[in-house]
């Protein structure tokens, strides 16, 4: 039985043994599988080295190379360098040399320009005495009419004789007609005298030329023409303070000194610069006599009467954004003074509008025409308090209409003087804000354009009228607004030619506006994108010419030597007009883009005015300039039936005493001021026998 047991627990136990044999077997037929698996790897990696290996040596092969090639180009750069100093040692000892040599070149060719430019000014100066000499014996005679198959020579005796009174024959050696025409389409006359006696007497007898349109002149080449012109000024001033003076060619004697205060270069000048010089002098317009005074009209005898000042509106500074194409302009009390001028056609609708808000209020004034009020329309704009000037009280139809706003804090330096003119509204500013000694006086311009039912011929006249009345109390004065003038690029000036007038003393009594511009440095010739002209344009033309008042437009400021158009991109009929005397208290003038929102056709146009505002608030008591007393008493209407009571209520012992006056004028310190007291003095007999005789 036991037996039994042992086989049992053997044969059991064999198969144990078996599995974990079998088991063995396995676990070590699996790791040889990984043995396997990574000696397939380990000969990749060495398969990989080996490759690499090859590729170092490969590297290392071509570094060799790269070493050597290193090594012959570091050989090539010493090389080089070695050469290259070489050369700069070359090119520092060429440089060396040529300095000297140039150096000696210089001092060599300064010695010769030196001696060349002293012989050129020694011809030059012989030269122009030369010429001195031959023209000893010449005059210029203008204003003399022309006609077809003249004889020059027998037209000039009989002028001698009819204006002169010079009765004896004078015998000229040559006469004829030269140069441009004058004012009046002829052309100068020059004459040589055979004798140098006849030509001193015409020269002496030359004062019976005063106030006529001639002019009577030696003549002088034109070198010592330009270094006489710069004298006359200096002449003229000399004459005024009582001084004797007098011009021998170009030199100067006061008081029988030579003035030496400031040398007059006469022939320093290069014969290109001299060529220049005639040819600009050659191009400018003929001389033009002195415009004669205009007889006052009855319109001139309308009284000023200025508005008492009330507050139409109230309100306060916007400060919304400008988005205007144009910069903004930073404005603070004391700062400059900044006027906006614009036809908004018809302002009711903008007023709305913070483009236009905005650009009101970059500016302290703005003259807004044909804004197409009534009056009892209401502009409401914060901080600014608003005039109006309309055409028609009250109306369904609107039009034209002028509007002056200016910001509440200034309204203690402005007022708005009311006349009868529907085209121009006057305002004045204290003249203390401009360190003047009189107010600045500002019209507002509007004139409908010609051909329409609203047009006049007139308007310009009217204007002129107003104009010259306050001429009398201020010599500041400045008209903007929308004239529908076009001018083109026409002067609006006229050249008054000093030299035509130095040797007979005429010069005592000309003022040349023209001489305000160049002082300033403003052109004299304008310029204009708009090149064409209408019947309006000579109006305003003639108005500039017969007062002494300039076009700002294409002179001033960002606007010079262009002339924007500043209506509809075609045409530029709003401007700005200054007297001479105002022009120095402007600082800028600039034609701003259009935009729908402001106009319908029309650009603003901005004006900035160097200007202490507090100044003129801290003095803020206006001097009535424009009183009862300072204007003129209406004079009725003249009645030809009562032109006997006329002439027997003119005072006669005031014309005998003008009579006197006149007979005992020294002609040889007659000036300027001494003629305007006469002719006052007669206006004052004229006006006093018409309050007699028509009433007031």
């Amino acid at each position: 039985m036991n037996s039994d047991s042992s086989n049992e627990e053997a044969t059991i136990a064999e198969p144990t043994v078996l599995v974990e044999i079998l088991k063995t077997l396995t676990k070590m037929e699996e790791r040889m599988g990984k043995i396997e698996r990574k000696f397939d790897q380990i000969e990749r990696i060495t398969f990989k080295l080996e490759e690499i290996e090859n590729a170092v040596k490969t590297i290392n092969e071509r570094n060799e190379q790269t070493e050597n090639s290193f090594v012959g180009l570091s050989t090539v750069v010493d090389d080089v360098i070695n050469q290259c100093t070489g050369n700069k040692q070359e090119i520092q000892e060429l440089k060396l040399e040529m300095e000297k040599i140039g150096s000696e070149v210089k001092k060599s060719n300064t010695a010769k320009v030196t001696d060349q430019s002293n012989v050129i000014q020694k011809m030059e100066e012989s030269l122009i005495d030369l010429k001195c000499r031959s023209m000893k014996n010449n005059l210029i005679f203008s204003g003399l009419q022309y006609q077809k198959d003249e004889h020059v020579e027998e037209k000039l005796r009989n002028f001698l004789q009819n204006e002169l009174k010079i009765n004896h024959r004078i015998e000229f050696g040559n006469a004829h007609r030269f140069g441009k025409q004058g004012f009046n389409g002829t052309r100068p006359i020059v004459a040589r005298f055979l004798f140098r006696k006849d030509l001193e007497m015409v020269l002496s007898s030359a004062y019976h030329l005063r106030g006529k349109p001639f002019g009577i002149k030696e003549q002088f080449p034109f070198e010592i023409e330009q270094a006489r012109k710069k004298l006359y000024p200096i002449l003229k001033k000399a004459k005024q303070d009582g001084k004797m003076a007098s011009l021998v060619r170009d030199k100067l004697f006061i008081n029988g000194k030579l003035y030496m205060e400031e040398k007059i270069k006469t022939h320093s000048q290069t014969p290109a610069k001299m060529t220049q010089q005639k040819i600009e002098a050659t191009n400018q317009s003929p001389p033009i006599p002195p415009r004669s005074k205009r007889a006052r009209t009855e319109s001139d005898n309308s009284p000023i009467r200025r508005n008492l000042r009330n507050n139409i509106y109230n309100a306060s500074t916007s400060t919304s954004s400008d988005t205007c194409n144009s910069p903004r302009k930073n404005i603070s009390a004391g700062s400059d003074l900044n006027i906006l001028c614009l036809n908004c056609c018809g302002i009711k609708s903008r007023v709305n509008y913070p483009e236009f808000k905005d650009i009101i209020d970059n500016h302290e004034i703005v003259c807004l025409v044909e804004t197409k009020t009534d009056d009892i329309d209401v502009i409401n704009l914060p901080g600014y308090e608003f005039k109006m000037k309309n055409r028609k009280k009250v109306t369904k139809t609107r039009s034209g209409g002028i509007t002056v706003g200016y910001k509440e804090h200034l309204k203690t330096m402005i007022e708005i003087i009311d006349t009868e003119c529907k085209y121009v509204m006057w305002f004045q500013v204290n003249g203390k804000a401009f360190n003047l000694d009189k107010p600045v006086v500002f019209g507002v311009v509007y004139i409908p354009p010609e051909y329409t039912r609203y047009s006049s011929d007139e308007a310009v006249n009217e204007i002129e009228q107003e104009f010259l009345r306050f001429s009398n109390i201020s010599n500041y004065i400045c008209l903007l607004g929308d004239f529908n003038a076009r001018t083109g690029c026409d002067d609006d000036f006229v050249i008054i030619n000093e030299d035509e007038h130095g040797d007979n003393n005429l010069s005592d009594f000309i003022e040349n506006p023209i001489n305000a511009l160049e002082a300033l440095s403003i052109p004299t010739k304008r310029e204009s994108m708009d090149k064409g002209k209408n019947r309006y344009g000579n109006m305003l033309l003639n108005f500039c010419k017969g007062n002494g008042v300039f076009i700002l437009n294409g002179r001033l400021g960002r606007d010079q030597n262009i002339g924007r158009f500043t209506c509809r991109n075609a045409s530029v009929v709003d401007y700005c007009i200054s007297t001479p005397e105002l022009l120095k208290t402007f600082k800028d003038f600039e034609v701003l883009d259009s935009s729908k929102l402001l106009s319908d056709v029309h650009n603003p146009l901005s004006i900035t005015f160097f200007c202490d505002k507090n100044l003129a608030i801290a003095h803020a008591e206006n001097v009535d300039y424009f009183s009862k007393k300072n204007t003129f008493t209406k004079i009725k209407r003249w009645n030809s039936e009562k032109i006997k009571d006329f002439q027997n209520n003119i005072d006669v012992e005031k014309i005998a005493e003008l009579e006197y006056k006149l007979t005992n004028t020294d002609l040889t310190v007659v000036n300027k001021n001494i003629i305007n007291s006469l002719i006052d003095d007669l206006c004052n007999i004229f006006v006093k026998s018409g309050k007699t005789t028509f009433g007031t």
